[in-house]
């Protein structure tokens, strides 16, 4: 084995163990990623992609908005939406006031 092949190899066996990914690996030991990858593809193969993992999920239901409609003299039609009880006794207090 050619020093060069010895050393890459070395560097792959340790960031196979190391856990770290390649990028990480090559910044903490200054080592060009570009090489490090072509290096690792020559010695150990290309990489296999990820199997897809199909995870379950739950989906709330849509919650209903709460709306208030306030008939006014006129015609005039307030909506509104969530508000604060408090908020809304003290608007219809002011309208009872008009």
């Amino acid at each position: 084995m050619q020093d060069k092949q010895r050393e890459w190899s070395a560097h792959v066996q340790a960031w196979q163990s190391s856990g770290d990914t390649q990028a990480a690996y090559c910044r903490a030991h200054g080592v060009s990623l570009a090489s490090f990858g072509y290096w690792r593809g020559k010695l150990i193969g290309p990489v296999q992609p990820a199997s897809a993992v199909v995870l379950p999920i739950r989906v709330a239901p849509a919650v209903q908005e709460a709306r208030v409609e306030i008939g006014l003299p006129g015609g005039i039609v307030l909506h509104v939406a969530a508000a604060d009880p408090a908020w809304l006794a003290g608007l219809l207090r002011l309208l009872g006031a008009c």
